[in-house]
């Protein structure tokens, strides 16, 4: 569901209350405003950010109303207080405040600051899980508003309610007022609402399993986040045209627009769109049988929940968690995690997650013989199950019947009243329209040809132009891509230059020592010891730069061995994970080369920069690509304050030779992730054939 709530700033809320005709007002007077105004504006910036100077703000104002017993002052500087406490988790002082607020507003008949009053105690109310308190004051807010024209606030009003009624599961009732939202929000010209508004509907549609519906709704949302560039819900219309084909068991098709969604999110870093996209990747590979996926996905949630809450996320995020834990035989994990569900579900209103959580626990409580446990949890299901059930139906039937009906009303009113307009200016100008008809169409005739003549030059001059930048780009680009593969060859060629050269020339002479030495200083066994240990570093540094193995041995077993020598040799510990481990040592050579080399530059540089005693490698094989993640505990780096180093910059040239994404996620204190992304194109390859 994508959550769009009415909010106006407050100094807005001023604005909305101001008299009319007050131009004759003295300059000490304009000067007492323009301070409210610019105070009241401070305090809303400033409210997120640095809450103790916005309260100081918004309380200057309360005074300066108080002194000039200005009642439209007073109320704007006490709807801000609100405001701030909201902010900063002091929900019972904002609703204390705001209950102040209304008092005053009804007392004055202040109707704007009555419905904006009413409208932010409806908010308190939805965020403390209170819906039915919520859709109170909110239709309370909207009856206020009847009449006024203000077609962007009573759309927000009714898509609040919409909104909450959704949370109750009451999903004709939320259709009813989310079609009443559209169309406010069409009559007002408000673009901005009027796709999160379909996207609404159509999720809606999705939970009564009217997928053909739903389906034409996200395709139509779709196509108006494109056509207005609106990327951030662009993300959501894919993610939610996913959600649905996952619903119809068409797996392979929702992964690819869940992965869509994921691009967009990470590029905005819209962490809203981010969380659910990761989710929605989770609960399509459990459903394709792959809990390590799954689980893969889950985590990667986990650290976007570690930046933004998202309560809906988290507690689906624990349904999943209690599943997967149940399939592989650990039901005292499955019962926690199935716990932390149903209570994140009940504590925040999202009924149907406590219905799924509900479903699981009493299975659960079944499977371990607590069958009272488990009556007590199918009880609690059944009841919300018929509460949800009863008239969802017919008013979805009747909500989608009136908008169409007022739809196609306003649509032959204004053509009816569009044809009016035609019809008297045509007759208004048809004498002069006669008179000179014959020389306006010569000169309409030479316009066209020179206009027609002008356009065809520049088309083609633009077509040249665009074919040589199109072939400049191509060629930059082939050079840039030949410079890199001849770096990469050439290193590879100093690679086997310095092995051989270690292992004939530094490891013989090495060797000869220890030889000599062995035979002349028996007793010294801490120097041969050493002189030793020398000796084998040098032939471990030789191997590694040219491993012999790598075309012979499964590179999972290299990668292991490689890094048990790490470990020894620098005294860390590292975890290293390969999934699925047959498909991964099947890749082609020249990739295993590739992820061998990139794996063996991301280890040193830990090892020469991060101050790390931990290093956690992972390397997961998907049908099209290859994901591979290091982590480590070091001491991080500011990214801003610091550019790529040497190793990082080979890194991301070798990735970007093989069509791949480089990632780097970094805090001071809080060590570095490296997530990499390679094509697999043996396997496109294949598939290709394949069809």
């Amino acid at each position: 569901m994508v959550i769009v709530f009415l909010y106006i700033s407050h100094h807005q809320v001023l604005s909305l209350s101001a008299e009319p005709g007050d131009s004759g007002k003295d300059a000490r007077q304009s000067d007492i405003e323009e301070k409210v105004y610019q105070y009241l504006k401070l305090a809303d910036q400033l409210r997120k950010s640095q809450p103790d100077s916005a309260l100081f703000y918004a309380n200057k104002v309360l005074v300066m109303g108080d002194s000039l017993g200005d009642i439209e002052t007073v109320l704007s500087a006490k709807n801000a207080i609100s405001g701030i406490y909201m902010s900063t988790g002091q929900e019972q002082k904002a609703l204390s405040t705001l209950k102040e607020l209304s008092a005053i507003a009804r007392s004055k008949n202040l109707v704007a600051n009555l419905e904006i009053t009413y409208t932010r105690i409806g908010n308190y109310f939805y965020h403390a899980a209170l819906l039915d308190s919520a859709i109170h004051y909110y239709q309370m807010a909207d009856a206020l508003n009847d009449g006024q024209e203000l077609f962007r606030n009573k759309g927000g009003l009714q898509n609040n309610i919409g909104l909450t009624f959704y949370d109750k599961g009451n999903y004709g009732e939320a259709l009813e007022y989310m079609y009443n939202a559209l169309f406010y929000y069409e009559k007002g010209r408000d673009k901005s609402q009027v796709i999160p508004t379909v996207l609404n509907i159509g999720e809606i549609y999705t939970k009564i399993k009217n997928f053909d519906k739903a389906d034409s709704l996200y395709d139509h949302a779709t196509q108006l986040a494109e056509a207005q560039k609106d990327l951030n819900n662009l993300s959501g219309a894919l993610r939610m045209k996913g959600q649905l084909l996952r619903q119809r068991k068409k797996y392979r098709e929702a992964k690819n627009y869940a992965r869509k969604s994921l691009s967009l999110a990470r590029d905005l870093k819209n962490n809203y769109e981010l969380s659910f996209s990761l989710l929605e990747l989770a609960v399509l590979h459990y459903h394709l049988q792959a809990p390590d996926s799954c689980e893969v996905y889950l985590k990667q949630c986990e650290e976007v929940l570690g930046r933004f809450d998202n309560r809906e996320v988290r507690g689906q995020m624990s349904l999943y968690r209690s599943m997967l834990a149940s399939d592989g035989g650990r039901p005292q994990v499955a019962l926690t995690e199935g716990i932390a569900a149903f209570n994140i579900g009940k504590s925040n209103g999202l009924f149907e997650l406590q219905m799924k959580a509900g479903r699981q626990l009493a299975g659960l409580y079944e499977q371990s013989g607590s069958y009272k446990l488990a009556h007590y949890y199918t009880q609690k299901n059944s009841h919300m199950a018929d509460s949800l059930a009863n008239g969802n139906t017919l008013a979805v039937m009747k909500a989608q019947q009136w908008y169409e009906t007022i739809k196609l009303k306003q649509e032959k009113t204004e053509i009816e009243l569009k044809n009016l307009t035609q019809e008297r200016l045509i007759a208004d100008q048809r004498g002069w329209l006669l008179a000179g008809a014959i020389l306006l169409i010569l000169l309409i005739a030479t316009l066209i040809y020179i206009r027609f003549r002008q356009r065809s030059l520049l088309q083609l001059h633009m077509a040249r132009e665009a074919v040589n930048k199109h072939k400049i780009l191509n060629l930059e680009k082939d050079q840039e891509m030949e410079a890199i593969k001849s770096r990469i060859a050439g290193e590879e060629a100093e690679r086997i230059r310095l092995a051989r050269e270690l292992h004939d020339g530094v490891g013989g002479t090495l060797a000869s020592i220890k030889l000599l030495l062995s035979k002349r200083m028996n007793d010294d066994a801490e120097l041969l010891n050493k002189m030793d240990a020398a000796y084998r570093e040098v032939r471990m540094v030789s191997r590694n730069l040219v491993p012999p193995e790598l075309l012979s041995v499964p590179l999972t077993e290299l990668l292991e061995k490689y890094m048990s020598e790490v470990e020894t040799l620098h005294q860390l510990a590292i975890i290293c994970d390969c999934y699925p481990e047959d498909e991964i040592n099947r890749l082609s050579n020249q990739l295993k080369t590739d992820i061998y080399r990139i794996l063996q530059e991301l280890v040193t540089n830990v090892l020469k920069h991060a101050d790390a005693t931990k290093i956690e490698v992972q390397l997961v094989k998907h049908d099209e690509y290859i994901n591979l993640m290091v982590s480590d505990d070091g001491k991080g780096f500011d990214q801003k304050a610091k550019g790529e180093g040497i190793g990082l910059s080979n890194i991301a040239s070798r990735v970007q030779l093989l069509d791949g994404r480089f990632e780097v996620n970094s805090t001071p204190g809080q060590g570095t992730l490296i997530n990499i992304d390679i094509p697999n194109k043996q396997a496109r390859d294949e598939n290709t054939i394949g069809r």
